[in-house]
């Protein structure tokens, strides 16, 4: 399970170091957004949401697997990669809590582990088997 505070979902924050590597710091600032899209989420997930959960999972994962659209440009599409990033990852982190568990926005980090770690645990659970059901995003290929 994820560290909670008073409504069942929202993690508690980590208390951040002032002499924190620069990389730290960038991983920092995704869990920090991972953190923010949480606290933003009305409540915990049930367990009868299972099924809406892993639903949203599907859906965020298809659209991290879609190109960004030819007429945006560089610049214009880090965000658009990035919300797909942080909804996925939200997604994950909320089935997982569902299913039971263990995870934590602070394991998310660039390379990727905690996405992989989660999509085992739930292929190993029999949900997503096949490659349709979990198409490759970006940096996966």
């Amino acid at each position: 399970m994820i560290a909670e505070d008073h409504d069942g979902l929202r993690p508690h924050g980590a208390a951040r170091r002032e002499a924190e590597p620069a990389w730290s710091r960038a991983v920092s600032m995704y869990t920090e957004l991972l953190r923010a899209a949480l606290d933003a989420m009305p409540s915990a997930p049930a367990a009868e949401d299972q099924e809406a959960f892993f639903a949203d999972v599907i859906k965020r994962r298809r659209e991290l697997a879609q190109d960004v659209p030819p007429e945006l440009r560089t610049t214009e599409a880090v965000p658009v990669v990035l919300a797909r990033q942080v909804g996925y990852d939200i997604s994950l982190i909320r089935l997982a809590v569902c299913l039971g568990i263990e995870t934590d926005p602070q394991r998310f980090e660039p390379t990727g582990r905690e996405r992989t770690r989660l999509e085992e645990a739930f292929r190993d659970l029999g949900l997503g088997v096949g490659p349709a059901a979990w198409p490759a995003p970006y940096g996966d290929r």
